[in-house]
């Protein structure tokens, strides 16, 4: 029988991973039942369940297709931040309120990312690249929300660490190509 490599994290982990985004999404519900405040619609659940889904098959595509411990944490780190930039932006707003039309640039950069890394067939290095390139355009999108969307403030901080990190992932994809 011929092997092949062996999943950086064991199973074990893989179960507490995918059963800790279900219980996350039983919060909710369970503090529905316990208080007033908390009022999630179908729609709420369906939206985080898509998310922590999304999230979590990033995460096994980390474990599956890496063989070193820098494209597994670039994946992954990759996966956060996109998982982050989702959820921040549909919660309250990247840029504003999560109706601030600046903010659907942020799901533009993400779907380009994403479809470039399809077409490269998420090679690290084209990866290192294109996840440099995202990084760019977080500032790219404060410089248009300044200058040509007409707003006086943009929270720069924000901006810097979503750059922040799809730097690190450039990194650390090319780090992989090294290994």
């Amino acid at each position: 029988m011929i092997r092949t490599h062996e999943p950086l994290l064991g199973r074990n982990w893989r179960i507490a991973g995918w059963a800790s985004a279900a219980g996350l999404l039983a919060l909710p519900a369970v503090a529905m039942l316990l208080t007033g405040g908390v009022d999630w619609t179908v729609g709420d659940f369906a939206a985080a369940g898509l998310l922590l889904g999304s999230l979590g098959i990033g995460l096994e595509l980390a474990l599956r297709t890496s063989r070193s411990w820098p494209r597994f944490l670039g994946i992954a780190l990759a996966a956060g931040t996109a998982f982050l930039t989702v959820w921040s932006n549909l919660a309250i707003g990247i840029l504003g309120n999560e109706a601030d039309p600046v903010n659907s640039l942020f799901f533009v950069v993400l779907f380009v990312g994403a479809l470039l890394g399809a077409f490269m067939r998420f090679r690290s290095r084209p990866m290192a690249r294109i996840a440099a390139l995202m990084a760019a355009s977080q500032f790219a999108i404060g410089i248009y929300a300044t200058e040509y969307a007409d707003r006086a403030y943009v929270e720069w901080g924000v901006l810097c660490l979503f750059a922040g990190l799809w730097s690190a992932v450039s990194l650390l994809l090319n780090r992989a190509t090294r290994d």
